[in-house]
This record gives C-alpha cells, structure tokens and sequence, in this order.
C-alpha cells in the first residue's frame, strides 16, 4: 500500500508551508523549496549543528535534500520507498545538477552510505520494523556525526485518534474514494490539499509503529549517541498523557560505536493504544463507545463510516491541546459514537 499513497495521493504533511495546501506542488515550486530550506535552517539552528561540507542523508519527499544542498552541504544521499518520490526528485536532479543521489530502497533491509548527519524527520514509525530501519540509519552515522530523529509519541491524543479511525475503517478501505471525497470536502477548489494529504497519510500507510520515547532514548544510547538536543521529550518516563504533544524529535551525536537489541521497537512491540489499560475513566468510556459502534457497524453506511472518519479526524487536526482538557476532548468523541449509532438505529432497525 505505502506506494499507493506517499508521492500519489499523499506529501505528508504541509504544516512547515506557508501555503500548506501546496504540500502537493512539485519539487519545481520556488516557495515550497524556500520554505523547506528555512525549516531546515530552522532545525539545525535549534541543534546547534552545521552542515556546511558535510554528507547529508534524507529520507522522504526529497524536499529536505533539495534544502540541505542549499544549505552547504557537500552531498546528500536520499533514500525512500516510493517509486513517485524517487522518480520526481530524480529529474529534479538531472534538471538541476545537484550533488543528490537517490536510491529506491526499503531502508529496514538496506544500510545507506555514510553521512555526516542523517535526516529522520517523521519518518520512522513507517518502517514495517522500526529497530531494524533504525539500525541502518543509525549505522550510516560517521563517529562524531549527528541524527535528527522525530517519531510519533504513544500515549498521546492525536495518537489515539489515529489508531482508533484506521481500525474503524479498515474494513472499508477504498484508497481511490477516501482520497477523492477528502479533496471534495476539503478543498474549495476541489484539489489536492493539506488536509487530505494529512488525512491519506494518517489513514493509509501501511505502518505506524507506536512507542514511548524512553524506549528510543534507550535504543540511541546502546547505538552509542548522546542526546545534545529534544523538543516535546519531557515527561519522558510518562507512558499516557492525552495532554501531551503527538510527536517527539531527539537531536543525538554519535560518541561511540554500539549495538542496540533492534528487538526494542520490533513491529509486535508497537502499542496499539485501543488495548491499553487506561486509568483515566474519560478515555476507557470513549473506548467503550468506540467499540459498541464497531460491534454493530454492519448497520452503518460505508458511506457513513467514511464521513464519521472524516469528521472525527477533522476534529483531532483542530483539537488545541494546550488550552482544552483531554476529558471534553473525550466528551466530543463520545457524543460523535453514540449519536451516531443512535440514528443509524432509528433510520435502519
């Protein structure tokens, strides 16, 4: 599936745009290309780290390779699995000239060239097995390199939510209508746009692999790297928190070489946050709501499922965790499995 959907019918995410619905503009796009040069600059500044005559490594869109070149950098080595992501950078390079390779590859099977700094920015919870991708990555570090890594937090809200509507729809897969009617409700254009690529992305990749960040901190450190940067880490020991920003990133050096036990984020090991024994009453009645809808979902639409996923969705994108409580967030989810389910009653049975 992950071809289906990354360079095709999803660019990740746009927030780092400053026209975020230009996440599918081509790689030609001066303004998606300066703003992802000021991100970059932005995330080195905060790491404290040059790139200057450095090798840099990428793994993604390409766009970040394409701002690491303007950046200073000696060279690039970019890797993804998408043949879309892979074929547009490659003629941007051809086109272009620059100092990028780029290789289709699955980086859970394959150890990249070494670099200076590797670039992991959202990617990692996609690989089909984190520790091993992680491995690789890590391995292609030159002693005294640097690894800038983001991954998805377990425990958090936004987390929730996207492990409960990929479970929800996961019976009703329709890559082609989930993506057409996503671009219908979402763009007043009717076009590609930040909302449906964040919606395909979050939906339909094949992997999101869930840890807590103390699980990586450990991995990193028996890889042989020292945190020197982190942003959203702390409280690093707590395992739920629906308060809690969905993602971490870990800016790390490597000081030795080392061995980490890949099993520590194996695939199996992923948590899935549907299972996990809440202490909070607000999140086990938003689970138990959850499940009734799905123990009578054959009464529902398909077309109904797809709009509730939609709305749901809509709602975690615009949930402000910083300023409403976890518990009325809980509230709005549970009014939207109930009431559902109540009308689907009253019109079908």
């Amino acid at each position: 599936m992950y071809n289906q959907v990354y360079g095709k019918y999803s660019s990740g995410g746009g927030k780092i745009l400053s026209d975020p619905n230009k996440t599918f503009a081509s790689l030609s796009d001066k303004d998606v290309i300066k703003d992802n040069v000021v991100s970059l600059k932005k995330d080195l500044k905060r790491f404290k780290v040059s790139i200057k005559d450095k090798v840099f490594l990428d793994v993604g869109t390409g766009r970040q390779a394409i701002a690491a070149v303007k950046l200073g950098a000696k060279s690039v080595n970019h890797y993804d699995i998408s043949k879309y992501n892979v074929q547009n950078l490659r003629k941007y390079i051809r086109k272009h000239k620059l100092p990028i390779t780029t290789k289709r590859v699955d980086l859970v099977k394959y150890t990249p060239e070494k670099a200076d700094f590797v670039y992991l920015n959202g990617v990692v919870q996609h690989f089909s097995h984190v520790g091993k991708g992680l491995k690789n990555c890590l391995d292609a570090v030159n002693d005294g390199g640097h690894v800038w890594l983001y991954f998805y937090r377990s425990g958090t809200f936004k987390q929730f939510v996207i492990c409960l509507l990929r479970d929800l729809i996961k019976e009703f897969k329709n890559i082609h209508e989930y993506f057409l009617n996503s671009t219908i409700v979402y763009s007043k254009t009717i076009s590609p746009n930040y909302m449906t690529s964040s919606l395909m992305d979050d939906f339909f990749v094949d992997h999101i692999n869930l840890y807590e960040p103390k699980t990586y901190l450990r991995f990193l450190q028996d890889a042989g790297f020292e945190i020197q940067f982190s942003s959203k880490l702390e409280p690093r020991n707590v395992s739920v928190d629906h308060s809690l920003h969905e993602s971490v990133i870990i800016g790390a050096r490597r000081v030795r070489r080392g061995t980490p036990n890949v099993s520590l984020l194996a695939s199996e090991k992923s948590i899935n946050q549907l299972s996990i024994e809440y202490k909070e009453k607000y999140i086990t009645d938003t689970v138990k709501a959850y499940n009734k809808l799905k123990k009578h979902i054959h009464i529902i639409p398909k077309s109904s499922v797809m709009l509730l996923a939609f709305k749901i969705f809509e709602f975690a994108q615009n949930a402000d965790i910083t300023e409403a409580p976890p518990p009325f967030l809980h509230a709005r989810l549970q009014e939207m499995f109930n009431n559902t389910l109540r009308l689907c009653r009253k019109i079908f049975l």
